[in-house]
């Protein structure tokens, strides 16, 4: 009788914990159907890396070189081209991207906000580009802009 018990209450325990577990997940796949905005991929080749959860690290940049600490804390990029900027336990912001131009090594995309889900945040155009298979570079496409550093969380 003293094993049955044990083994419930190692079940109950390792049940209660993986609950505990999904609710500190944030997926902005809860928001969003995957052809909200687009119907096909929309990515070639090297690109298709972007799909992913990204830490927000840093950015650095300007006339004067200075580092920008996180504004945020995670970029979530989900098929097809819907992303998510993820503070904390809460979703920010949720949108489509738009992709202007992409080559084997590059995509120029723009980051907008769904109106549902539009906050005073706005990214607008970045290149895209990948460092390994852990680093997402976004840069701002001026001659003195910023760079933002990402690393892959999965």
């Amino acid at each position: 009788m003293t094993i049955k018990r044990l083994i419930i209450a190692i079940c109950f325990l390792t049940l209660l914990t993986a609950c505990e577990k999904s609710k500190d997940q944030i997926l902005i796949w809860d928001q969003v159907s995957k052809t909200q905005y687009y119907q096909n991929e929309i990515f070639n080749g090297i690109n298709q890396k972007i799909y992913g959860k990204w830490q927000f690290l840093y950015s650095s940049g300007g006339f004067g070189g200075g580092r920008i600490d996180p504004e945020y804390d995670y970029l979530e990029v989900v098929q097809y081209g819907i992303y998510g900027i993820i503070n904390g336990n809460s979703i920010d912001q949720i949108g489509k991207l738009l992709v202007a131009d992409q080559d084997d090594k590059h995509a120029m995309i723009t980051f907008l906000p769904d109106p549902n889900y539009k906050t005073d945040f706005q990214m607008v155009r970045r290149q895209s580009s990948f460092t390994g298979n852990d680093t997402l570079i976004l840069w701002d496409m001026m001659y003195d802009g910023y760079f933002a550093y990402y690393k892959r969380i999965k």
